[in-house]
């Protein structure tokens, strides 16, 4: 997996698990939803700052709670400066948050921003499916056609090897707004069509016209 690609997957998992704690969302500790690069790659980061390895588990559960969260009515937002008040305390307990050469996780907001949101906090959130504080207006368009709704499905399609999953359209997308491209949110799909099956569905019977 490429660096930038593996930065981006961790970063997305740690605004997530972020999301889970914040909103004291119910931890599934059997959740196992990391690719295993990404699991190794997170156990040496916690290996390196000194988080316990156990952690792991509920940081998956988290991450699985706040993906089943924010695809439902009940979704709410995530602010930067909530996210780095929950990041501060995860880190003041780390015993080498200190040291030199430690790279810590979670990341700051700065790097969730650079990483999933061109600079941005809320187009950050947007990739994610997480919902936009009304007290903030993303820049660029909030809306798309039914054509680009239906060919970013085409193209997450055209991307994935067998995974075609409301979770791996939602890192999808988060990848893709890595790297500077503006796709729907899974949310937002879903709002459109009424479903993920039927945006599927959607996308298939255009293609076919």
């Amino acid at each position: 997996m490429a660096e930038a690609h593996l930065e981006s997957e961790l970063t997305t998992a740690a605004v997530l698990a972020t999301y889970g704690r914040i909103h004291k969302l119910p931890v599934d500790h059997g959740a196992r939803i990391l690719s295993p690069e990404i699991r190794r790659v997170l156990l040496e980061r916690f290996a390196q700052q000194g988080t316990p390895s156990e952690k792991i588990s509920e940081i998956e559960g988290l991450i699985a709670a706040a993906q089943q969260h924010i695809g439902s009515d009940a979704a709410k937002p995530l602010s930067a400066v909530a996210y780095d008040k929950s990041r501060r305390q995860f880190v003041s307990r780390l015993v080498r948050a200190g040291s030199a050469g430690v790279r810590l996780w979670p990341p700051t907001s700065q790097t969730v921003r650079a990483q999933l949101g061109g600079q941005q906090w809320n187009t950050a959130m947007r990739s994610l499916g997480i919902p936009i504080s009304t007290r903030g207006k993303a820049p660029g368009p909030t809306r798309f056609s039914r054509e680009e709704y239906v060919q970013s499905v085409t193209d997450f399609i055209a991307d994935s090897q067998s995974d075609q999953s409301f979770r791996a359209y939602g890192e999808w997308v988060a990848h893709q707004n890595a790297l500077g491209a503006h796709r729907p949110s899974g949310p937002a799909l879903r709002k459109f069509f009424g479903s993920w099956s039927a945006a599927k569905e959607a996308q298939a019977t255009e293609r076919q016209e």
